[in-house]
């Protein structure tokens, strides 16, 4: 009787140059510290270096032999801002209706770190750059999977100083997400959350404050000056102290000099919180509270502060003939 004997061959192979996902297009997550500002910093700057890898293949390295052949592909970017406006927006307790200086503007610009055609290129709203990755996108070439050869993209946050300096203190949150597209044709895609917090300290400025020059006294009555000038506070009230001094004082009493400070001449200083009130009379060591302006650095383009400077006629009589001046000092702090 016949014998019949079935043979059956396995080949197994491993081809480690082929991949289970053909196409990869992947983004590293950017690292997010908090962000702090106060007056004096400078453009607040935030940068990150990070991998794009956008190829045909899901691989680390490039493996000769491989069908189709293993290629580093485009890609291109945008960065969004989750809220509702366009632009790039931090916004202050993170209330997309703040508005006016409860949001500051940022830019973002990116840079290819292996190609030097695309430096510092700045990125807008809902746009991708470059915005056609078949035939723009060439100089922004992808790495294999964990781009072994270095990072290849730098994206820089800027928030300029001005805009800082007249912002309003507190915890600001902007809400951005990196999104890019690649791979085999450009049509795969990922995106990365860019969360910022945001910190601006609480300060003051002081702009419009002049020298006060009587002149020369004619003999006839008191002698009295007002300075204006502006007071901006960013803290929510508009709040602040003023703490004020003079370098000839006794106690309580302001007194002008000579030269040689060997003659004086008594004088009444009073500030206030407006642009023409009566004031409170300053005296030593007594802080005084006032309400500035939160809205614009240059109180808009008004005043809201003075301080005024009297000499009684008695003491003007009294004084010998010279020239006299002094010092007035104010520390402002918010409050």
């Amino acid at each position: 009787m016949p014998k019949w004997f079935l043979l059956l061959i396995l080949i197994i192979s491993a081809d480690l140059a082929v991949a289970r996902e053909r196409s990869i297009f992947k983004i590293e997550t950017p690292v997010l510290a908090p962000l702090t500002w106060a007056v004096g910093d400078g453009d607040l700057i935030w940068t990150a270096e990070l991998c794009v890898a956008s190829s045909n293949y899901n691989n680390t390295t490039f493996v000769s032999g491989s069908s189709p052949i293993m290629v580093k592909r485009p890609y291109k970017i945008r960065v969004r801002d989750l809220k509702a406006d366009l632009g790039y927006n931090f916004y202050l307790d993170n209330l997309a209706t703040s508005v006016g200086n409860a949001r500051v503007k940022a830019t973002f610009k990116y840079t290819d770190l292996k190609n030097g055609a695309a430096t510092n290129q700045e990125l807008l709203d809902d746009q991708y750059k470059p915005p056609d990755i078949i035939f723009a996108g060439e100089m922004h070439t992808g790495q294999y999977k964990s781009c072994l050869d270095g990072k290849n993209l730098r994206l820089e946050m800027t928030i300029d100083a001005l805009a800082l300096t007249g912002a309003r203190a507190g915890n600001y949150i902007g809400n951005f997400r990196l999104q890019g597209r690649g791979g085999t044709d450009g049509t795969k895609g990922q995106g990365k959350a860019l969360r910022f917090g945001l910190d601006i300290a609480q300060s003051v400025q002081v702009s419009g404050l002049n020298d006060i020059e009587f002149g020369q006294w004619d003999g006839l009555g008191p002698l009295s000056a007002t300075e204006s000038f502006c007071v901006f506070s960013n803290n929510n009230n508009a709040g602040y102290t003023v703490d004020i001094g003079t370098d000839h004082q006794i106690g309580d009493q302001h007194r002008m000099a000579t030269s040689d400070n060997t003659t004086f001449i008594n004088y009444n200083l009073t500030f206030d919180d407006s642009e023409a009130g009566a004031g409170t009379l300053v005296e030593e060591a007594l802080p005084i509270s006032g309400l500035g302006n939160n809205s614009a650095t240059d109180c808009g383009s008004s005043n809201n502060a003075n301080v005024t400077v009297t000499v009684a006629e008695t003491d003007l009589r009294e004084a010998e003939t010279n020239e006299y001046d002094d010092v007035i000092t104010l520390l402002i702090r918010p409050e």
